[in-house]
């Protein structure tokens, strides 16, 4: 699971433990999961064409991605329309970015079918 940077176009890796909190809400069929303090006040939307984030500050894309096991990158097209965020290869402007995996920054799921 990756947040696209509105301003920089970065991609970030969420913690193992609000993936895992992530994938039992997706899994459950809620439509958010609302992190409040324990993790910077925010709300990830999971309804909808795109996964979104919400905090007081505004909104970001999120991207949920299964990766193999022993994968040590993960990318996504992004494009700046008004603010970064993830669009399809064929979009006018998008270009392919590649966040390096570090040890925790993936969940290991006990089943991928949704």
């Amino acid at each position: 699971w990756l947040s696209v940077d509105p301003r920089k176009g970065d991609l970030q890796a969420y913690p193992a433990a609000v993936v895992q909190m992530l994938e039992q809400a997706l899994h459950a069929k809620k439509p958010m999961v609302n992190f409040g303090e324990s993790f910077h006040g925010i709300t990830v939307h999971l309804v909808g064409p795109k996964f979104e984030q919400e905090t007081s500050r505004g909104r970001r894309d999120v991207i949920r991605r299964e990766v193999e096991q022993e994968a040590a990158f993960v990318s996504a097209f992004i494009a700046q329309q008004g603010y970064w965020k993830e669009v399809d290869r064929t979009t006018e402007g998008a270009k392919e970015i590649n966040l390096a995996l570090r040890p925790g920054d993936s969940y290991r799921l006990a089943t991928t079918s949704l």
